[in-house]
């Protein structure tokens, strides 16, 4: 009888506690959690960032009507740019200043909206450039945006809707893309 206590006593004190193995295991698993976890973290900044470029496009789109609205109160070709192939100096230098002068025409008024308007997209987004249109098909265009060149494939038929398209980089996507938001905003403000 007293054998067998002993060997009771023996048996648990052999198993109590965690053996090498097991802590092994377990940190073999919580590293793997761990690095899935790093992994979805970097994937969540990645997509905030492409939202928030996003909001910016809408954004500026937002501008860009509101200074259409403001000008003239309907939709005219006095915002459509007609170049073939629009580049990053397309606008050119600013000419009038409509904020403080009094008695500016429309077209000068929209000449300088676009000024201002490009700037700010400059500004907002990565290699941003933006244009408007009248186009038939709002998903067509290519952005060379290594060479600083769009190709927006406008029809600027008169029976066509007016068009604002914009493109920016991705700068975070490995290899950095271009990425094009376009928007219909037909005839009526």
């Amino acid at each position: 009888m007293l054998k067998a206590k002993l060997f009771i006593r023996a048996t648990r004190c052999r198993q109590s506690g965690f053996t090498l193995l097991e802590v092994l295991i377990t940190l073999i698993v919580l590293s793997v959690g761990l690095l899935g976890l790093a992994g979805l973290q970097t994937m969540s900044l990645r997509n905030n960032h492409d939202a928030y470029l996003r909001s910016q496009v809408i954004s500026q789109i937002y501008d860009i009507v509101d200074r259409m609205r403001a000008n003239s109160g309907r939709v005219d070709d006095s915002y459509k740019m007609t170049n073939a192939t629009y580049t990053f100096n397309a606008i050119g230098p600013k000419t009038e200043n409509c904020d403080k002068k009094v008695g500016c025409t429309t077209s000068e008024m929209a000449a300088h909206d676009l000024f201002n308007w490009d700037q700010s997209i400059r500004n907002s987004l990565p290699q941003g450039i933006g244009i408007v249109c009248r186009d038939g098909s709002m998903e067509d265009g290519d952005y060379a945006w290594n060479e600083n060149k769009v190709t927006p494939a406008c029809s600027n038929l008169s029976t066509d809707p007016l068009v604002i398209k914009i493109w920016w980089v991705d700068d975070r996507a490995d290899p950095p893309v271009a990425r094009r938001f376009s928007t219909v905003i037909g005839d009526k403000l």
